[in-house]
């Protein structure tokens, strides 16, 4: 399996969980579980998307370009 089909891949079963080893060959569906058993359960995407949620919830955006909410619109710090 080359990067791309690893990507590929990666990207279906993110998006329809472990159901969709079934679409794929086998020996591509064996090695792809194997990976996903060393690498835990946590999956880092997830983990980051659930951390921006919560900064977003609370107020405060980190990785995005700083919000001056306390000037007028068209105003930027001098």
């Amino acid at each position: 399996m080359n990067r791309i089909e690893y990507c590929t891949y990666r990207r279906l079963v993110r998006d329809n969980g472990t159901y969709a080893l079934r679409w794929v060959p086998r020996e591509t569906a064996e090695e792809l579980r194997r990976l996903l058993r060393e690498q835990g359960k946590e999956d880092p995407l997830d983990v980051h998307a659930g951390v921006l949620a919560y900064q977003r919830r609370r107020g405060h955006v980190w990785h995005h370009a700083p919000e001056f909410r306390h000037l007028p619109p068209g105003r930027l710090p001098r």
